[in-house]
């Protein structure tokens, strides 16, 4: 049983990722510490990992809906690559950001 934790923050996002060697569904606790970190002003995201499962990531409903206010109850797993293809398309602006941040540190 391996439990490993990361965080970061992506433009808007705050991400947290987890990974647990057996089961299929996220603790509870997970999602309200991921809650919790983001404060008011960023989108939480718990990505997470369990052994012979594919990587999913726990979101708001209201990121993919905007008829839904925000609940941090009513959330929706999308898969990895649904999760990356939903920032390229609907958030890119907190990539380029991110981008844009990460050139100015290069020499």
């Amino acid at each position: 049983m391996t439990n490993s934790r990361n965080k970061g923050i992506l433009g808007r996002w705050y991400l947290e990722c987890k990974r647990y060697g057996s089961g299929n569904e996220p603790m509870d606790s997970w999602w309200e510490q991921v809650v919790s970190a983001s404060g008011r002003d960023k989108i939480p995201a718990l990505i997470y990992k369990f052994d012979r499962r594919p990587i999913k990531v726990r979101v708001p409903l209201s990121i993919l809906n905007e008829n839904f206010s925000f609940n941090e109850n009513v959330t929706c797993d999308l898969s990895f690559e649904d999760f990356i293809t939903l920032i390229k398309t609907e958030f890119s602006e907190d990539l380029e950001n991110h981008n844009n941040k990460l050139k100015d540190f290069q020499y």
